[in-house]
């Protein structure tokens, strides 16, 4: 695997969701559904179970 590129598509998602983790912890409660509210059905549904 070249720096940079994922496996797979369960890859990509578990390293965003550890992403959306990461961030959730820096944000407000009222930011996080901002955050929410502006994301497509599949992300969301990632952010909300970050």
């Amino acid at each position: 695997m070249k720096e940079g590129q994922l496996e797979n598509t369960e890859m990509a998602e578990r390293l965003a969701k550890a992403v959306f983790e990461v961030l959730k912890k820096q944000i407000t409660r009222g930011e996080t559904d901002d955050v929410a509210a502006q994301l497509p059905k599949d992300l969301k549904a990632m952010w909300v179970s970050a």
